[in-house]
């Protein structure tokens, strides 16, 4: 059948370090049209990227709203107080300002955030209440779940579990702090690990590959990257008493 033109749908943005990625949903979530571009530097430039792309994903439809997701502190308002992986964004207010280029609501928030409200509507965590995300990628992003509402805090800045300490006094962290969790269980830290255990030509891939051939060495590296990552998981789960992780 199909899809009635005039139909409200709704657009959604992962804003990443190299690459926007958009998609465009039905009123049922399911994903009608998508569209990748680089992502430019400065505030203004990226805002004007991603109404052309809101334009482009819209288009022969009514879209009802904009979701943005992007990694770094993002306040409750829609400004992006840091976000290491952009260039020239810090500070700036790109969830009015988007709003106002579109003539249309917008939402900003922390990528992880987002995907945990997904994960709550649609996915693995569908009928749970109260739950922790944790996105290991170069660093460790989180969201917590608790009592239907993923937590923001006072301005918007809650759910960084990479910068809690796990070793006092551990290795310096791009933050300024020194032990934070990001350094030993994301996975820049298992390439870190696996050069330093296993040499030079060995990256995160290359562990994983040994460890299913037995190699002692990358199965002795996976050992002390799911000790630390579980270290972490406990404490959250003592924190927060989730019925998911």
């Amino acid at each position: 059948m199909a899809r009635d033109a005039t139909s409200a749908v709704r657009i959604g943005f992962d804003v990443g370090g190299t690459k926007i990625f958009g998609v465009v949903t039905d009123h049922d979530g399911a994903v009608q049209r998508t569209l990748r571009e680089p992502t430019p530097d400065g505030a203004a430039p990226l805002m004007a990227a991603l109404a052309d792309m809101t334009a482009r994903l819209g288009s022969g439809s009514r879209p009802v709203s904009v979701g943005v997701g992007m990694a770094g502190l993002i306040t409750l308002d829609g400004r992006v107080t840091v976000s290491p992986n952009l260039t020239d964004v810090d500070g700036a207010d790109i969830g009015s300002g988007l709003s106002e280029l579109l003539d249309m609501p917008v939402f900003l928030d922390n990528e992880v955030n987002c995907a945990a409200r997904w994960e709550m509507s649609a996915g693995a965590a569908r009928g749970v209440r109260n739950g922790v995300m944790v996105s290991l990628g170069t660093g460790i992003g989180g969201a917590f779940m608790l009592n239907g509402e993923v937590l923001r805090g006072s301005g918007g800045l809650a759910g960084e579990p990479g910068h809690m300490i796990v070793e006092a006094g551990g290795r310096q962290c791009a933050c300024g702090r020194r032990g934070c969790w990001e350094m030993y269980a994301s996975g820049s830290a298992l390439d870190r690990m696996a050069v330093e255990r296993l040499g030079d030509a060995f990256r995160g891939p290359e562990v994983t590959a040994a460890a299913r051939q037995g190699d002692a060495a990358a199965l002795g590296v996976l050992d002390e990257f799911a000790y630390w990552l579980a270290l972490g998981i406990s404490n959250l789960c003592i924190l927060t008493d989730p019925e998911m992780v």
